[in-house]
């Protein structure tokens, strides 16, 4: 779907499901950090389009590498993406998280 409002009752739990896996990976494997979230949509005049489709980002905010300042407000990251899902993924959360 190109826009958040079109998802639809079926998906709606897998939707759910998956941010609250997200959600309890950064609780109990990065300790509970602050985070920011945006979800990226077409505009609502290209509702149906099949060219674009909408998505969350959740971003943590973690501590700052130490001797890379947060100068000019840049978000550094010394983590390879692939690591950081990797990681993520081995977080253990269904014992604490009653589905």
């Amino acid at each position: 779907m190109a826009n958040f409002g079109e998802i639809n009752g079926e998906e709606l739990p897998d939707f759910a499901r998956i941010l609250r896996d997200m959600l309890g990976s950064f609780y109990f494997g990065l300790e509970n950090p602050d985070f920011s979230y945006g979800i990226r949509n077409a505009p609502v005049a290209s509702a149906g389009v099949n060219y674009y489709h909408w998505c969350l980002n959740l971003l943590p905010v973690l501590p700052a590498v130490p001797g890379m300042g947060q100068q000019g407000k840049m978000f550094l990251n010394p983590v390879l993406p692939e690591e950081a899902a990797q990681f993520l993924r081995e977080v253990r959360i269904q014992q604490a998280i009653p589905a």
